[in-house]
């Protein structure tokens, strides 16, 4: 699809944002689904990339491309950020999936001071109260609460 004689040379690259937009909007709805999360997210990064592609083959149309752009590629090339992206887009589109690294930390605290033991217990997304409480290893300090869930 061309773009009409007179537009902005920049409606493609404007798209494809709007795209990533849009997927990251569906990303973030879809957190709690890993499925369709993952989905979202390497979509909207490798859109992403298509985004500089576009780019690249506007740059006879846009003035002093080169000046412009070349600072900005040192600049993400030197990114910490920019740099997982680029390796991220790697891995999606020529080995497979991103690794979830999601975590869930529960924390029992048996003061209010500040004073008492605390305990990181293993969990899953959706466990409920009492399965955390069950989770519990046995041991002097556990409180009566604790035991009493069990």
């Amino acid at each position: 699809m061309s773009e009409p004689s007179g537009a902005c040379p920049l409606v493609a690259v404007d798209r494809r944002l709007e795209d990533v937009h849009q997927q990251w909007h569906q990303a973030e709805e879809a957190y709690f689904d890993p499925e369709a999360f993952r989905i979202a997210v390497q979509g909207a990064i490798a859109t992403l990339r298509t985004v500089t592609f576009v780019l690249q083959n506007l740059k006879h149309q846009i003035p002093q491309f080169e000046q412009w752009y070349e600072p900005w590629r040192q600049r993400f090339g030197a990114d910490p950020i920019m740099k997982w992206m680029n390796d991220a887009r790697n891995i999606i589109e020529k080995q497979g999936d991103l690794t979830a690294h999601s975590f869930i930390r529960a924390e029992f605290i048996a003061s209010y001071l500040d004073e008492g033991p605390k305990l990181e217990v293993p969990a899953q997304l959706f466990d409920q109260p009492w399965q955390l409480v069950k989770s519990i290893p046995e041991g002097p300090w556990v409180t009566t609460f604790a035991r009493m869930a069990r």
